[in-house]
């Protein structure tokens, strides 16, 4: 398979090449507007090609594409992307503005070309764990903490998006959001956002986020019954640690590595579902979902919402 990747920063050095570097039945070609930083990728990774313009990509003929641009340019890279009907793997979020992922959706049913979103927690071995502790019942309360050491333009759309998605692709669709925050330097850049999310099966969720942290970490928590009644927690340290308790006894306790934190199983997920193999679930439309609730979220919160981000 005939790879393109767009882009050549943090995300695409940290996650992607050693990734692909390590798939031996592809060829990968990187675009990147700096030719000797694209050499350099390509000799370090042993990459066959670099592409400087998008034009050169196409000329590749690649048989998908890994789009890990800044999200504000992402758009225009998708439009013609799905117009050649090339399939994407595109990191989160999908895009900037509702309209933007409103005008990505109806791209991709009106050309019929595969889209995915990069939200690895829904394929990161410890989260699919814990949801496995609740078998065929979902959790009554979902916790998701997330907290970082910098303060990121649009924070939460940016970084706090993993675990809203997380919390929908556990619960469901969400009917009511109550939430807060607080602002750093202005209403782009918020250092808290809160909320507390309902959900139409009867689960509730919890996201708490700070760009005031001493360090990054992320934990995650579902706690309920399962389906045989059991009072079950489930507690992710994220990346690495799982334990269940069932009924007030450690039951579990597991250690990952880097490996299973969802971005190979995402990709490979997406690769098998161009030959048919399997059907994903991270989808335009799913992420259009999720990017709904995130501005419901920054509306709750009185923070600049996804339409606001157009203007």
């Amino acid at each position: 398979m005939k790879i393109g990747v767009i882009g050549a920063g943090r995300i695409a050095r940290s996650e992607y090449f050693p990734m692909l570097s390590g798939m031996t039945d592809v060829q990968v070609c990187v675009m990147c507007a700096h030719a000797d930083k694209a050499w350099q990728v390509c000799a370090e990774y042993g990459f066959s090609a670099t592409a400087a313009t998008l034009e050169e990509l196409l000329d590749f003929a690649p048989d998908m594409v890994i789009l890990l641009t800044p999200k504000q340019v992402r758009s225009l890279y998708l439009d013609v992307l799905l117009e050649k009907r090339i399939p994407v793997f595109c990191e989160k979020p999908l895009a900037m503005t509702l309209k933007e992922c409103r005008h990505i959706v109806q791209l991709v049913q009106d050309t019929g070309t595969p889209l995915a979103v990069g939200f690895n927690r829904r394929y990161a071995a410890p989260v699919l764990d814990a949801r496995a502790a609740f078998g065929r019942v979902c959790p009554e309360l979902v916790v998701c903490e997330k907290y970082k050491e910098n303060l990121d333009y649009r924070a939460t759309l940016e970084n706090a998006i993993h675990m809203i998605d997380l919390m929908r692709f556990v619960c469901g669709e969400c009917d009511k959001v109550e939430a807060q925050a607080r602002l750093a330097t202005d209403a782009m850049h918020e250092s808290l956002c809160t909320a507390q999310l309902s959900f139409e099966n009867g689960s509730v969720g919890l996201l708490s986020t700070s760009r005031c942290a001493g360090a990054w970490a992320e934990r995650i928590a579902m706690i309920g019954r399962d389906g045989d009644g059991n009072h079950v927690t489930a507690e992710i340290i994220m990346p690495l640690q799982l334990r269940i308790w069932r009924n007030g006894r450690l039951v579990e306790e597991k250690t990952y590595t880097a490996q299973d934190s969802g971005f190979i199983q995402g990709v490979e997920a997406f690769r098998a579902s161009l030959n048919g193999q399997c059907i994903v679930h991270n989808t335009a439309m799913d992420a259009y979902k999720t990017e709904l609730l995130v501005d419901q979220i920054l509306k709750a919160a009185e923070l600049p919402d996804l339409e606001t981000e157009e203007a």
